[in-house]
């Protein structure tokens, strides 16, 4: 009750199950979820300056046309960060803009939210609007590490009349992107997982690269060392032919350089004694005048005879060496063996390399090639060491695809669990309203986005035909009964590798495009390798179908997956489902456009009763049915003054300006509302 009054009771007897509780059973007791507990509004444009103190439970927002009521939800919006709110169409996200231009149109304009968290944590979001245009929203007396991932997830939902209607557009798969939003918490871990096996699959793919390369590598050393052993060995095996043949060359150079420095001797020797007789000194003419020359000239023919015996002694004495050298050689029996080993000494090597295959002027390069063999050796163990290492890491590829494909069934299984709750907490009684379907790894849009990424360039017949084939693969792997155990890409991959595990009518369709398995396994190997090892890593989107059925819980009116839904029927079918999942804020503007009456108060008007406790509604309406029969806990009423739009009342029906309020803006008037039921006979 807004305040305790006679009113309030008759207000509170009127609907017992709602606003009645037992003696000592604090209705606040079981209010634990999140809830926006005020919102202000300041210095705007459009709006006067005001604050709304919201119930936990269920808010009905009122008021003419004009007067404001949007922009408050919208106000509301930007200030919780959800103004850029992927879920809204071309149509919705117009409206939002047209709202958020009124509202930073003017500096200093501020929209504060008071927010409580589900474990009674409060605070104050600000949007403010620094210059005309520019707005910004912060937390107010809080550090942020990521503002952004706080306002992210904040647990609440914003949504318009026409966002109700692209929920469940045909063909939009909006479904599934709201029933993730249901799934979150659980979604979330396993989302990491797949980020992270994804992350190390990739890198097994550049391992495979790495691994193709290192058996290049190890084919080409392979054949280098092979190459090197076999001239390593071939000169090894030449190695005593060619320390004979230098030795037989040593010997020759000594024996030339033997002779050669003895004739340079005895030709010296000759030369030395030829000299020594040609350059006596003669005594010359002036020996008439010496006191004693007839005695030097006797002594200096005496030298001179002595000169010339030294001459023929050192000639005959070196001709005699010379003669003894020669019979040195010539004389001994082993010589000519030895002289022809010399003559013989290059050919006989030569012939010998030859039979090697070796150059002879190789030989001397042993040493060098076994150091070159001994480092090849070593860089293809380190080669093998590698590959090695490789495939054992490789190995874990076939397990870590198993785990992924594992991860992707556990999110189809949340969303299918989630799907089933869903459609039990919107039943009323055993009656069904609404069924969900959640369909694996279905979706035609993003299964198309992929395979398009891999189209051949050109104008091959694959490439004329690749969207056909890829329709083609869907269909036979959502009508083949693969079932939801296994992957397109994965039963594709089996195809490539073995055609006899194609079925019949695959290779029918295929032939009458005049294409086979094999084409598509080498353009997918080849030019776009990279860009299907990163396909086989795509989980191809879930389908999600919403049923409504009719009043009795079990006939079908139609669903959205074909079309047979009107829009109030499919906006009936979404709301269903927004109530019925969750217990955080669901924040709705005008939810009964397009809605059929009798709709409203049968079955909407008693889930919001039913839910309102266990979670914090706010509804911009102008449906009477929601606000009274729903038992709104707080109706805030605006109305148009001085081009504003202003507080007209707040609070419960128990108050008179609240109900004059309702009566005026949802009936017409108190006098409007008697005359209806005059004419409606009661």
């Amino acid at each position: 009750m807004s305040k305790p009054s006679i009113e309030s009771l008759r207000q509170a007897f009127l609907d017992p199950d709602s606003r009645i509780r037992p003696s000592g059973d604090d209705p606040s007791s079981q209010e634990k979820h999140a809830r926006i507990l005020s919102l202000s509004v300041s210095n705007a444009v459009f709006l006067g300056d005001q604050q709304i103190v919201f119930s936990p439970n269920f808010n009905a927002i009122i008021g003419g046309r004009g007067s404001g009521k949007s922009a408050l939800l919208e106000g509301m919006r930007l200030a919780m960060g959800k103004g850029d709110d992927p879920k809204l169409d071309k149509r919705a996200g117009e409206k939002v803009e047209r709202i958020k231009e009124l509202l930073t149109k003017k500096a200093g304009s501020q929209v504060r939210v008071h927010w409580r968290d589900a474990d009674g944590v409060e605070d104050h979001l600000l949007y403010e609007v620094a210059s005309a245009g520019n707005g910004s929203c912060r937390v107010e007396d809080r550090s942020m590490q990521d503002l952004s991932s706080f306002l992210r997830d904040l647990p609440v939902q914003f949504f318009s009349q026409q966002q109700l209607n692209q929920i469940t557009e045909r063909g939009g798969n909006v479904l599934l992107t709201l029933l993730d939003e249901f799934s979150r918490e659980e979604l979330k871990p396993l989302l990491q997982k797949e980020s992270e096996l994804r992350r190390e699959i990739g890198q097994l793919f550049t391992s495979t690269a790495i691994l193709e390369q290192t058996d290049k590598d190890l084919s080409r050393l392979e054949q280098e060392s092979a190459d090197l052993e076999r001239q390593w060995e071939a000169r090894s095996a030449l190695q005593e032919d060619a320390r004979k043949h230098q030795g037989l060359k040593a010997e020759q150079a000594y024996i030339q350089k033997m002779k050669s420095a003895l004739e340079e001797d005895f030709v010296r020797l000759t030369d030395v004694a030829n000299d020594i007789y040609e350059t006596h000194v003669d005594l010359g003419s002036s020996i008439e005048r010496w006191p004693h020359g007839a005695w030097f000239q006797e002594k200096n023919e005496r030298i001179l005879q002595a000169k010339e015996i030294l001459k023929d002694t050192i000639g005959q004495a070196v001709e005699t060496c010379r003669k003894t050298v020669s019979e040195m050689f010539g004389g001994d029996p082993k010589w000519p063996d030895i002289e022809q080993q010399f003559e013989q000494a290059d050919a006989t090597f030569a012939q010998a390399c030859a039979v090697k295959g070796v150059d002879p002027a190789d030989v001397s390069r042993i040493q060098e090639i076994g150091q070159k063999r001994t480092l090849k050796k070593q860089e293809l163990e380190q080669k093998k060491k590698e590959r090695l290492r490789l495939q054992q890491l490789l190995g874990k590829m076939p397990e870590l695809f198993q785990q992924l494909h594992a991860n992707w069934l556990a999110c189809h299984d949340v969303r299918k669990r989630v799907a089933d709750e869903i459609v039990q907490a919107a039943k009323f009684g055993n009656k069904s309203v609404i069924g969900l379907m959640v369909s694996y790894f279905s979706d035609a849009v993003s299964f198309k986005t992929v395979w398009r990424k891999l189209k051949p360039k050109g104008t091959t017949r694959l490439g004329r035909n690749w969207e056909e084939i890829g329709e083609i693969f869907r269909e036979e792997y959502l009508n083949g009964g693969y079932g939801v155990r296994t992957s397109l890409w994965f039963i594709l991959q089996s195809w490539m590798e073995s055609e006899k595990t194609m079925p019949a009518r695959l290779q029918t369709e295929l032939g009458k495009l005049q294409i086979s398995m094999t084409e598509i396994k080498l353009h997918l190997s080849g030019t776009v390798r990279q860009g299907w090892q990163e396909t086989q890593l795509i989980c191809i989107d879930d389908t999600v179908d919403l049923v409504l059925y009719q009043s009795n819980g079990h006939e079908e009116v139609g669903r959205v997956s074909d079309g047979t839904l009107s829009d109030g029927q499919r906006n009936t079918a979404a709301l269903a489902m927004l109530l019925a999942r969750g217990n955080h804020p669901l924040v709705i503007d005008q939810p009964e456009d397009e809605l059929d009456s009798n709709f409203i108060f049968q079955e909407l008007v008693p889930m919001l009763r039913r839910l309102k406790h266990s979670r914090q509604i706010i509804l911009v309406t102008h449906n009477a049915n929601l606000p009274v029969n729903g038992d709104a806990d707080l109706v805030y009423a605006l109305k148009a003054q001085g081009g504003h739009g202003v507080k007209r009342a707040t609070g419960g029906l128990d108050r008179a300006d609240v109900t004059l309020a309702v009566l005026d803006i949802m009936e017409g008037s108190e006098q409007a509302f008697r005359q209806r039921k005059e004419k409606y006979h009661f």
